[in-house]
Order: C-alpha cells, then structure tokens, then sequence
C-alpha cells in the first residue's frame, strides 16, 4: 500500500501535519524574516567556501566513495553490481 492511501485511511497523520504545517509557518514568516537575510553579510564568505576547487574535490572524492561502497557492498551479497550493468 503507498503513502497516500495509507494517509487516506489515517496513517501517517501526524508527520504529515508537522511537515505541511511547518512548511506554512516558514511561508507565512517569510515576508518578515526574508529582509534580515537579504541585507546581512553574514554568509558573504560561504560563496567562496563552496565554490573553491578544494569543495568540489570534496565532492567529487564523496561521489565517488559513494559509488565504490555501493558497488562493493553488491559484490559481496553475491549480486550483479548496478554500476557494470549495461545502460540501454
């Protein structure tokens, strides 16, 4: 059975009201909290934080640790890995 109809049927209430409604009450406050974070330059040095070639390096060595841990981790439960099936 999917999400929706176990909501449908009273499951998953709760989490569902605390998401939908935190959302709104984020929407709502935006028009009152958006211009402190448009006028602070507070986070003016994340631009280049994040855009050095030392993050991206970062990145890509995750990305790619990622994909060998998922690849090996399929190896050894005796399956065929995702990563040398062919795309068609």
């Amino acid at each position: 059975m999917t999400y929706p109809r176990k909501l449908v049927t009273g499951h998953y209430l709760l989490p569902t009201a605390l998401v939908v409604g935190g959302t709104a009450a984020l929407i709502a406050s935006d028009h009152q909290t958006a211009p402190y974070f448009r006028q602070t330059d507070f986070f003016q040095d994340s631009d280049h934080a994040l855009g050095s070639k030392v993050s991206g390096g970062v990145l890509a060595a995750f990305r790619l640790h990622f994909m060998w841990l998922t690849c090996y981790g399929t190896i050894r439960m005796g399956k065929e890995p995702v990563c040398w099936r062919a795309r068609p």
